[in-house]
């Protein structure tokens, strides 16, 4: 400790203030910085001492149970600091932040009647009318979709227009009974035609990419609901062959026609066929934040610890510094997430061209700000030291609305609308897969969160910057001498010297 004090301590001037090391045969010498203060004519001279209290003069030499006066108020304020720490830990993070995404995971089967889905019956005879009485009568327990015959359904003609059904999320599930379904049926028993193909009786349009989690609950429940009904209608048409029919002739034939008269094609008009976009998508949410996070800590360091530009900088100037910081600096770190993107092969060009690596890194942008931007808000309010459970609030709660549909979450998750990392989600679907394109309104939720976390922080540096003049008066007023906010450098560098 003797060498450290002996180190040089170098002049430092600023403003009206000069801060210099005293003499080393000062008494002055150890953990001191003499402050001299010229205002006009008359040249003020102060210390500031840091020497420390009895029990730290030397480092590394006491033990954890030594029963000095030091040692002693150190030990009962760690075990003061340390359960409480863990009490918060347990109260708050574990028993009101992750519960957030465990209610969200709990029980989404029984929230599918939220699912709408349709049955359109062009056929309008025997295999219309029975799966369209099958589908309808599975509504009404929690656990099953909900069916229904849409107000559009004569207007849905073409294949297209099924496909557009889906891709823009009119329903989930739309079960189209083709035209002339039961007498193709019928001429092929008639007839014992051997190329007759049931598939073609039925088809049903999903959409995977919508949400490729949802979509793997869903898919399972669909197919069994349309193998069960397959398998009836075969049983019913079996019993119903005209005795006219020769069954063992139609066997031999067309054996189809009697072993499954009628299947379905299931037409999945949007694939999730590229697993790297699920890093992007799900994990890659979470990794922004992180970065974002990591941005914010670094800006706020530069800010307060490294220097005291937090205090010396005018308001103006100083949030002014802040939003610039963000804006260019996510701007850049977006920048090269996208390129981290592209060198894995996500496919940003699969429909949109070029602009789709545009569109994907203006949104990696307003997504790193406005999930940025709310954090360096807090971390002016919680300091370093409360910040982390923020963060492990922000991730849950945007997490939990971005895993599975929102129609299958409880209600009180219809917030997730509102949340960056689901229009973030939202935008990469659309870029990579073509689904529904809401990106004006993916983007008008970024930004009005930006804007929102702009006036928080103004608010919250304001409450800080007016925190701090407070405790300054309060500490110096009664003094002698008062100081300038620049004496707060003297403070720092004489922390700094210990």
């Amino acid at each position: 400790m003797d060498n450290a004090s002996n180190e040089s301590f170098p002049s430092i001037i600023h403003g009206p203030a000069h801060f210099e090391k005293p003499e080393p045969d000062s008494p002055l010498s150890h953990y001191s910085v003499r402050v001299i203060h010229r205002t006009q004519d008359v040249e003020k001279d102060s210390v500031i001492s840091a020497h420390p209290p009895p029990g730290r003069a030397r480092l590394a030499f006491y033990g954890f149970w030594d029963k000095d006066p030091q040692s002693s108020k150190d030990r009962a304020i760690f075990f003061r600091i340390v359960p409480a720490g863990f009490l918060v830990i347990i109260l708050f993070i574990i028993w009101c932040v992750l519960p957030i995404y465990w209610g969200a995971s709990w029980e989404t089967t029984t929230h599918f009647h939220d699912l709408n889905c349709w049955v359109v019956d062009q056929d309008g005879g025997e295999i219309g009318q029975m799966v369209t009485s099958h589908l309808l009568a599975t509504n009404g327990p929690p656990t099953s979709m909900t069916w229904s015959v849409p107000l559009e359904a004569p207007l849905l003609t073409q294949s297209s227009e099924f496909e557009n059904a889906v891709v823009q999320e009119n329903a989930w599930v739309v079960v189209q009974i083709h035209a002339n379904a039961s007498s193709n049926l019928d001429q092929a028993i008639a007839t014992a035609n051997g190329s007759y193909n049931g598939t073609l009786a039925i088809t049903v349009w999903v959409n995977e990419a919508r949400n490729q989690n949802t979509y793997r609950i869903v898919s399972p429940l669909v197919t069994g609901l349309m193998d069960n009904i397959t398998h009836v209608f075969a049983q019913q048409k079996a019993t119903q062959l005209s005795p006219s029919v020769n069954a063992t002739s139609l066997l031999l034939t067309a054996p189809q026609t009697v072993a499954m008269p009628i299947y379905y094609f299931l037409h999945n008009t949007r694939p999730f066929d590229v697993p790297v976009v699920s890093a992007v998508n799900f994990l890659g949410m979470i990794y922004l934040t992180i970065i974002s996070f990591v941005a914010a800590m670094l800006h706020h360091s530069a800010r307060t610890d490294a220097t005291s530009l937090h205090l010396r900088l005018k308001f103006s100037h100083l949030m002014l510094l802040r939003f610039a910081v963000s804006f260019v600096g996510y701007f850049i770190l977006s920048a090269f997430y996208v390129l981290l993107c592209l060198a894995f092969k996500t496919p940003l060009t699969r429909w949109y061209g070029g602009s789709g690596v545009v569109i994907f890194w203006m949104m990696a942008w307003v997504s790193m700000l406005a999930l940025g931007m709310a954090l360096d808000s807090m971390l002016t309010l919680l300091t370093t030291r409360f910040i982390a459970f923020f963060l492990c609030l922000w991730i849950m709660t945007n997490v939990s609305t971005s895993t599975n549909a929102i129609e299958i979450l409880p209600g009180v998750f219809r917030y997730g609308y509102a949340t960056p990392f689901y229009n973030f989600s939202k935008t990469v679907l659309t870029v990579c897969f073509n689904t529904r394109n809401d990106l004006g309104l993916n983007f008008g939720v970024q930004i009005a969160w930006v804007c929102v976390s702009m006036i928080t922080m103004t608010a919250f540096e304001w409450y800080g910057r007016l925190r701090a003049k407070n405790a300054w008066k309060k500490e110096f007023a009664p003094e002698e001498v008062r100081y300038s906010m620049d004496l707060s450098e003297a403070v720092r560098v004489a922390g700094r010297a210990i």
